[in-house]
């Protein structure tokens, strides 16, 4: 496969997982990982098919393409190792740039951003939940998971009496899984 080609798998990989974490709320982790790994071994392509050029002594390997053809066309084959050079570091900027954004905005629901959020105090877009709350996704997956298995998550609030010069009653929540 070409570089270009692994952008674009690259690139509908992360549409998989921003659809699913959008749409269905919940995407494994182990697959936002691979798909990172996947991305670094993209972001790192051209390097790594030129180590194995460079250690298989092939001269008409990627590297070489463009510096062949214009050494046999017109004898000038600086100038096809200069357009290759120049061609891989755009795409290497290329997918920097698309792995960033994965990594930032896409992996694991976006917990980089959030993480970001939280530590510089911007203050806009987070909520910082009190000890026995749990974030909305969190919530929205546990209860898909407890509808997939059969399971019914039942909150119950139960009213506990108090002393009897006292009006008001305690509320509990009791829940059943």
């Amino acid at each position: 496969m070409g570089y270009l080609a692994n952008t674009l798998i690259f690139g509908l990989m992360i549409l998989t997982c921003h659809l699913a974490q959008t749409y269905i709320f919940c995407f494994p982790v182990k697959l936002c990982k691979i798909i990172a790994w996947y991305g670094l071994a993209t972001m790192l392509d051209f390097f790594i098919v030129d180590v194995i050029d460079f250690a298989d002594q092939n001269p008409d390997g990627d590297l070489f393409k463009l510096y062949n053809y214009y050494q046999k066309t017109q004898n000038a084959g600086v100038v096809g190792l200069f357009l290759t050079l120049l061609i891989q570091f755009a795409m290497l900027i290329l997918n920097f740039f698309i792995f960033y954004n994965y990594i930032a905005f896409v992996h694991c629901d976006a917990r980089l951003s959030d993480i970001y959020l939280r530590i510089s105090g911007i203050g806009r877009g987070y909520h910082m939940p009190f000890d026995n709350e749990v974030s909305w996704n969190y919530l929205k997956q546990t209860y898909s998971l407890g509808e997939i298995n059969n399971n019914r998550i039942v909150v119950n609030k139960l009213r506990v009496p108090q002393n009897y010069n006292n009006k008001d009653a305690f509320i509990a929540k009791s829940y059943q899984f």
